[in-house]
């Protein structure tokens, strides 16, 4: 299954890019400064589309207020009707605590991400990653990694067997590779770019080319 991950500037923009069963990323975090106290905000959770509401925290995160924003947006979006909430293995404690009371409260299942933007981890790390993640809440797993050699790669979609909880991702034009295999070896999904529109991670596949080579992929072994 594919993700298509929407970082765009405005909720009109969002709203016109969503279609109703679709199955997208809104990167919230990309939204305009302005856009964030937009009382139409919540509409783009109420589409009929699967969404994942996706905040990520400034670099530094040593800003109180949007700490504080990011929460309360988050909030909104489970209550909205958010398919899921993505929360980082490092937010803070009481930012986790809150969003996954939220989200417990609303039925809305918890994504605990870890992302690495230098490199790929040894396996033994990866496996304690998963650990936390799961003991910290998470109903699934999400790794995502820069992938700078082919064993970067193996090393990802090895995590997958037996772990239908688990989605890897390989960030950098080396990781195009785990976005296509991932799906076809057990991940629950796999993250794309929009046809026409920005990509949110570096070495992101638009969604229309992923699909197609998965089906070409699926009709050889039919």
């Amino acid at each position: 299954m594919i993700c298509i991950s929407l970082g765009l500037p405005t909720i009109r923009q969002l709203m016109g890019s969503v279609e109703p069963g679709g199955f997208y990323e809104i990167r919230l975090d990309l939204l305009k400064p302005s856009e964030l106290v937009n009382p139409n905000i919540d509409e783009v959770f109420r589409t009929g589309a699967r969404l994942i509401a996706t905040f990520r925290p400034l670099p530094d995160g040593s800003d109180a207020a949007a700490e504080t924003t990011r929460l309360a947006v988050l909030q909104r979006a489970v209550g909205a009707g958010a398919a899921y909430v993505d929360i980082e293995l490092d937010a803070p404690t009481a930012h986790r605590a809150a969003i996954l009371a939220t989200a417990k409260a609303h039925g809305c299942p918890v994504i605990i991400s870890y992302h690495d933007f230098e490199g790929t981890p040894a396996r033994d790390a990866m496996i304690d990653i998963i650990e936390r993640s799961k003991a910290g809440g998470g109903d699934l797993v999400k790794i995502a990694c820069q992938v700078n050699s082919p064993d970067d790669c193996a090393r990802l979609l090895g995590l997958l067997d037996g772990r239908p909880d688990l989605v890897v991702t390989g960030m950098g034009p080396l990781g195009r590779i785990v976005r296509l295999a991932a799906p076809l070896l057990g991940s629950p999904f796999t993250y794309a770019a929009p046809d026409d529109g920005p990509l949110t991670a570096p070495g992101q596949i638009r969604a229309g080319e992923l699909e197609q080579i998965i089906q070409q992929i699926d009709s050889l072994s039919s």
